[in-house]
């Protein structure tokens, strides 16, 4: 990419060998167009062979044709290679005698051949960031106070540290003060750089934002015209570390485009586009498969962004949420996938929270929190949906009803950490405003009602038959018997019978839930794989321990089946219930062969100081000794609720 010093490693190359005298002739020349370097060509030409011609064009030929035959010893530099066409016929000469280093930004196919070798240049280890701020600031050391912060946050960019010690250097700032402003996203990156009138460190042309611009320039010209940079826009907003290329593809994309160019473009076309920033470096696309990710520099997506205008990063801003939620699967199966997902989402939120919440807040939002509780990331749940909440409170107020959506969903996600009295106090407040701004029949106050029911119910059983017996007739007025929120009440009633020790009520409950579950909702919902479980986990109680691990098996591998491993959390209460009737079967050994396997995985998700790995590991124990303990059901380890 541009500014990782290409020019600068030519440079050192080409002055070591001069100095060891292990070349008779040097020749640099610049390559940003094909008449530069016809104009170095002739130029050289013109110095060293006393050339007939006078047409740049001819004396190139007749420099070319002198490289092939001379017997003396040449290195050719072509700088800044823009476009590989500039050197057709212009390549010099292969033999032994000779030397070719070009540097380009450009990684096109037509620049491979086996008499040529490709080097990647990266960017800086964070060694070398250290090392080149401690020896260019080597005469003020306590300008180094977060040398290490400020690599980081330029992302290891040569030029860009560069230049940034430069401008320390001038204006007697800390490393750490720098972070301070460069954090500052009302400072634009020009206002934080030597200017172009500054003398610039290292023999750099040009200051960071204009090495870009070049490409930019470049990649808007090149077929499909136009298309790469409101691509690229998009891009500037998202996760820099990944973002994945079928976004740039979707209906929202395409329209966007079409919109802005006022043509019709097409995904091969889009695609294509994104292969254009990939060729001049501006981002990097890898191989991985099945979903490809484009990755970009932190400082080329703010240079972007900062020479968009407000009104096209508004537009951006709502196509990229727009994009996210039309690949945003309904299972998270892949869970890396979901987690990019996830990642670039918070990377919208902080590049253009404002815009995502005009006129009201974007769904992607809410299906981003949605993700992190579904996939069990509790504590980060709460986290992001406190700040929903703040959010939609500041955008929205407090009476607007995804304000209330935010403050329903934070309440269900303490409920779902066990803390039951938070989510029976949270939900308690909001229920009266959800009955004033909603009314008593809209699904939120209904569903409100119905958690409200469920967490009071964890700590005082005897509300629940009553609280129910009131709720239930409103949810089948108004969804009717077939619909999920009246199955899950029912699932509720069911599994609170099972708590009393009233089995055979449940079991009778639980199957009249499951037919009509598997009618209305299809044999692979979520909410069947509840009822499930506790149908077996009725049958252990009841004295059937082998039946409880036979049903449990056969839930286990739908549940890999229809969700993969999007649902660790769940998928581990199930294996940990397998193991507890295995051995109240008397099958010891293959109980302790569970929970082996389950323990690696309990310290992999949750750390070996989890409350449910710290019982797996002490039940473990206790069951590989002669006698065998009975574990209490109640113990954390146990998923009793089917959670």
């Amino acid at each position: 990419m541009g500014g990782v010093g290409k020019t600068q490693l030519a440079a050192d190359h080409a002055e070591s060998q001069w100095a060891a005298g292990a070349i008779d002739l040097l020749v640099w020349a610049t390559a940003t167009s094909r008449e530069s370097v016809l104009t170095g060509y002739a130029d050289a030409a013109a110095r060293i062979i006393s050339p007939v011609a006078t047409v740049p064009a001819r004396m190139a030929e007749q420099l070319l044709t002198w490289l092939a035959q001379t017997t003396r010893r040449w290195l050719i530099v072509l700088d800044d290679l823009q476009d590989p066409g500039d050197l057709t016929r212009l390549w010099p000469p292969t033999i032994a005698t000779g030397q070719v280093l070009v540097t380009t930004r450009r990684r096109d196919v037509a620049l491979a051949r086996a008499d040529r070798t490709i080097t990647d240049v990266n960017v800086f280890t964070s060694g070398e960031a250290d090392a080149y701020l401690h020896d260019v600031l080597a005469d003020r050391p306590y300008l180094l106070e977060g040398a290490d912060e400020l690599a980081r946050n330029l992302g290891y960019l040569p030029l860009a540290l560069a230049q940034v010690a430069a401008y320390l250097l001038d204006r007697d700032l800390t490393c750490s003060e720098y972070c301070t402003r460069l954090a500052d996203q009302r400072t634009k990156l020009p206002d934080l750089l030597p200017g172009p009138g500054e003398l610039l460190p290292d023999d750099h042309r040009n200051t960071l934002a204009a090495t870009w611009s070049l490409s930019l320039r470049l990649a808007d010209r090149m077929e499909p015209a136009g298309v790469s940079r409101p691509l690229l826009v998009m891009a500037s907003l998202l996760d820099p570390n990944g973002i994945p290329t079928v976004l740039f593809t979707t209906p929202a994309v395409l329209r966007h485009l079409e919109k802005v160019l006022d043509k019709k473009v097409t995904a091969e076309q889009a695609r294509d586009a994104l292969y254009i920033a990939h060729r001049l470096n501006l981002a990097t696309i890898g191989r991985e498969t099945p979903n490809r990710m484009i990755r970009m520099h932190a400082l080329v997506q703010r240079a972007i962004g900062e020479t968009t205008s407000e009104s096209d990063r508004e537009n951006a801003a709502r196509v990229c949420a727009d994009a996210l939620l039309f690949v945003w699967p309904p299972v998270e199966r892949d869970t890396a996938f979901a987690q990019t997902l996830r990642s670039n989402t918070d990377a919208l939120l902080v590049n253009a929270e404002a815009h995502l919440w005009a006129p009201r807040g974007h769904e992607v939002l809410f299906r981003a929190g949605e993700s992190l509780g579904g996939s069990e990331l509790l504590a980060a749940a709460i986290t992001y949906h406190e700040n929903l909440c703040a959010s939609a409170m500041h955008y929205l107020g407090p009476d607007h009803p995804q304000t209330l959506t935010a403050r329903y969903a934070l309440a269900e996600w303490r409920g779902e950490t066990g803390d039951s009295h938070a989510a029976v106090s949270a939900l308690t407040g909001l229920l009266p405003d959800l009955i004033r701004i909603l009314g008593p029949d809209h699904e939120d106050t209904l569903g409100a009602r119905h958690s409200l029911l469920h967490w009071k119910g964890q700590f005082e059983p005897a509300a629940r038959t009553a609280a129910a017996d009131g709720l239930l007739p409103d949810l089948l007025r108004v969804f009717g018997p077939q619909d999920d929120r009246v199955l899950r009440l029912r699932l509720d009633l069911a599994r609170w019978l099972r708590r009393s020790g009233d089995l055979v009520a449940a079991v009778e409950a639980l199957h009249s839930v499951l037919a009509d579950q598997q009618a209305a909702l299809g044999a692979d919902h979520p909410s069947i794989t509840k009822t499930r479980f506790n149908i077996a986990m009725c049958r252990g109680e009841a004295g059937h321990p082998l039946d409880a691990v036979a049903m449990l098996e056969e839930l286990l591998a739908d549940e890999f089946r229809v969700f993969g491993a999007s649902r660790p959390h769940w998928q581990l209460s199930i294996r940990a219930e397998v193991a507890y009737w295995q051995h109240e079967a008397g099958d010891t050994v293959a109980a302790v062969a569970v929970l082996e396997e389950l323990l690696v995985d309990q310290v992999r998700l949750g750390g070996p100081d989890h409350p449910r790995t710290s019982y797996t590991r002490r039940k473990l124990e206790a069951w590989r000794q002669p006698l065998s303990m009975h574990p209490d059901p109640e113990i954390p380890g146990r998923s009793r609720e089917g959670t």
